[in-house]
Protein backbone atom coordinates (compact mmCIF):
# COMPACT_ATOMS: atom_id res chain seq x y z
CA UNK A 1 0.00 0.00 0.00
CA UNK A 2 1.40 3.38 -1.22
CA UNK A 3 1.45 5.60 1.65
CA UNK A 4 -0.56 8.58 -0.35
CA UNK A 5 -1.91 11.46 1.63
CA UNK A 6 -5.77 9.73 1.63
CA UNK A 7 -4.04 5.89 2.62
CA UNK A 8 -2.63 7.94 5.59
CA UNK A 9 -5.92 9.79 6.51
CA UNK A 10 -7.35 6.41 6.91
CA UNK A 11 -4.59 4.48 8.17
CA UNK A 12 -5.31 6.90 11.22
CA UNK A 13 -8.66 6.33 11.46
CA UNK A 14 -7.55 2.68 11.44
CA UNK A 15 -5.17 3.31 14.24
CA UNK A 16 -7.79 5.39 16.52
CA UNK A 17 -11.10 3.12 15.35
CA UNK A 18 -9.14 -0.29 16.12
CA UNK A 19 -10.13 -3.65 14.46
CA UNK A 20 -11.82 -5.00 16.86
CA UNK A 21 -14.48 -1.80 17.11
CA UNK A 22 -14.94 -1.96 13.53
CA UNK A 23 -18.17 -3.69 14.02
CA UNK A 24 -19.47 -0.88 16.37
CA UNK A 25 -20.13 1.71 14.51
CA UNK A 26 -22.78 2.04 12.74
CA UNK A 27 -24.22 5.04 10.47
CA UNK A 28 -24.84 7.68 13.47
CA UNK A 29 -21.52 6.86 14.43
CA UNK A 30 -19.49 7.69 11.41
CA UNK A 31 -21.63 11.08 10.91
CA UNK A 32 -20.25 11.67 14.59
CA UNK A 33 -16.13 11.20 14.10
CA UNK A 34 -16.91 12.59 10.45
CA UNK A 35 -18.64 16.02 11.40
CA UNK A 36 -17.37 18.72 9.04
CA UNK A 37 -15.68 21.15 10.32
CA UNK A 38 -17.16 24.77 9.93
CA UNK A 39 -15.08 27.38 7.94
CA UNK A 40 -12.47 25.20 6.55
CA UNK A 41 -11.79 23.95 3.17
CA UNK A 42 -12.74 20.14 2.00
CA UNK A 43 -9.36 19.48 1.16
CA UNK A 44 -8.37 19.81 4.85
CA UNK A 45 -11.19 18.15 5.50
CA UNK A 46 -11.13 14.31 7.21
CA UNK A 47 -11.39 11.66 4.50
CA UNK A 48 -14.82 10.25 5.39
CA UNK A 49 -16.15 13.41 4.77
CA UNK A 50 -13.83 14.27 1.54
CA UNK A 51 -15.31 10.90 0.26
CA UNK A 52 -18.97 10.99 1.12
CA UNK A 53 -19.08 15.12 -0.40
CA UNK A 54 -17.60 13.38 -3.68
CA UNK A 55 -20.00 10.52 -3.58
CA UNK A 56 -22.92 13.07 -2.82
CA UNK A 57 -21.95 15.21 -5.73
CA UNK A 58 -21.92 18.62 -3.83
CA UNK A 59 -20.40 19.95 -1.06
CA UNK A 60 -22.97 20.26 1.95
CA UNK A 61 -22.33 20.54 5.59
CA UNK A 62 -24.81 17.91 6.54
CA UNK A 63 -25.88 14.45 6.11
CA UNK A 64 -28.73 14.46 4.13
CA UNK A 65 -27.94 11.79 1.23
CA UNK A 66 -28.55 8.41 2.35
CA UNK A 67 -27.15 6.95 -0.67
CA UNK A 68 -24.00 8.58 -0.44
CA UNK A 69 -23.85 8.01 2.93
CA UNK A 70 -24.02 4.21 2.65
CA UNK A 71 -21.18 4.42 -0.11
CA UNK A 72 -19.31 6.38 2.00
CA UNK A 73 -19.65 4.08 5.29
CA UNK A 74 -18.72 1.09 2.97
CA UNK A 75 -15.69 2.81 1.83
CA UNK A 76 -14.19 3.81 4.56
CA UNK A 77 -14.65 0.37 5.86
CA UNK A 78 -12.71 -1.46 2.64
CA UNK A 79 -9.97 1.29 3.19
CA UNK A 80 -9.77 0.55 6.92
CA UNK A 81 -9.79 -2.86 6.49
CA UNK A 82 -6.90 -2.24 3.52
CA UNK A 83 -4.88 -0.65 6.48
CA UNK A 84 -5.07 -3.33 9.14
CA UNK A 85 -3.99 -5.74 6.52
CA UNK A 86 -1.08 -3.49 5.59
CA UNK A 87 0.02 -3.43 9.37
CA UNK A 88 0.02 -6.81 9.42
CA UNK A 89 2.55 -6.90 6.77
CA UNK A 90 4.70 -4.33 7.67
CA UNK A 91 5.07 -5.31 11.30
CA UNK A 92 4.42 -8.98 10.45
CA UNK A 93 1.80 -9.50 13.21
CA UNK A 94 0.68 -12.19 11.28
CA UNK A 95 1.90 -15.83 11.29
CA UNK A 96 2.21 -17.81 7.97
Amino acid sequence: MRMSNENKGWMAHALYIGESNMELFSEKYWQWISEPWEMTSLSHQCNFYQKYVEFAGEDILRYSNTEALDKTIEYAHDKIMDCFREIDRRFKLTEE
